[in-house]
């Protein structure tokens, strides 16, 4: 019974851990850090060297789920993330899981936007906007009738940040940017 014991304890610890919630918090400093808010609690965790950082979007209603490799200053607070923790409790493999949906701007001024539908987005410390080009901005440079795509937790439903839709390249034009926001079609 004692050898059976030994090796269920070693089955759990050879197991790779998760964790999964809403981000609270990204501290990027040496070592960088992820707060979440997972199973009615805060955990601090830190970040494994070669960490991947990882976004899946799908579209409200969509079928296929594209996922990208981000930066870990991409990551948003408000972001629902899975979390593969390795034997020392650091993350090796962030995954955020957004619902993305679009909407067109009725109007728009300094950090305030109004959708057509009448919602009311406020850029601020809970709400963060990106612009055209795949930049944070505290300011809102979108026009009426302009498209934006809303980033939504998928449980939650609460929108965390919002994105300028990217402009279509001009005819000829090979040289456009990539942006970090605009969803690649690459099935799961």
């Amino acid at each position: 019974m004692f050898a059976a014991g030994h090796a269920v304890a070693l089955l759990f610890a050879a197991m790779p851990r998760m964790a999964s919630g809403t981000l609270v918090t990204i501290d990027t400093a040496t070592p960088a850090k992820l707060m979440v808010r997972a199973e009615s609690q805060f955990q601090t965790l830190g970040m494994a060297k070669g960490a991947v950082v990882e976004r899946e979007s799908s579209f409200v209603g969509g079928t296929e789920a594209t996922t990208e490799r981000i930066d870990l200053s991409d990551l948003t607070p408000g972001e629902y993330v899975v979390l593969g923790l390795d034997a020392h409790g650091r993350v090796a493999h962030a995954r955020a899981v957004v619902s993305l949906e679009r909407a067109k701007v009725r109007s728009a001024s300094g950090s305030s936007v109004v959708l057509e539908d009448g919602t009311t987005l406020t850029i601020g410390s809970v709400l963060r906007f990106v612009t055209a080009e795949g930049k944070p901005s505290a300011t809102a440079t979108l026009e009426p009738g302009e498209t934006v795509l809303l980033f939504r937790h998928p449980q939650t439903r609460n929108i965390y940040r919002f994105s300028a839709e990217p402009r279509p390249k001009p005819h000829g034009s090979a040289s456009a940017s990539k942006r970090a926001d605009a969803p690649k079609s690459r099935p799961r």
